[in-house]
């Protein structure tokens, strides 16, 4: 069943880089099949090193430990959700994101 076929679903959630079969999402596909469903992307296999138009990605969360030489534990969202006017973003340790 195609994602364009379901009219419940009202985000969808993608890893931007799978290490099986080692691809990347083509986010610029993804956001043009989705209308105006959120496109929420986990970013911790590839941010700070796959160069992606993360822009395109209604939410984004990752922890920092893989590309962004930061601690375990560290972590980082971003929300930005246009119809809505309503943008966030966060650092964290453990919890505290």
């Amino acid at each position: 069943m195609a994602l364009a076929e379901v009219s419940a679903v009202r985000a969808e959630a993608v890893s931007a880089v799978n290490v099986r079969p080692n691809s990347v999402a083509d986010l610029a596909v993804l956001r043009e099949t989705m209308g105006d469903r959120l496109l929420v992307v986990d970013g911790i296999q590839g941010f700070g090193v796959v160069d992606l138009d993360w822009t395109l990605a209604d939410a984004l969360v990752m922890g920092g430990q893989k590309w962004l030489p930061a601690r375990w534990g560290a972590g980082f969202r971003g929300v930005v959700i246009e119809g809505v006017g309503a943008s966030t973003a966060a650092a964290g340790w453990l919890d505290r994101c």
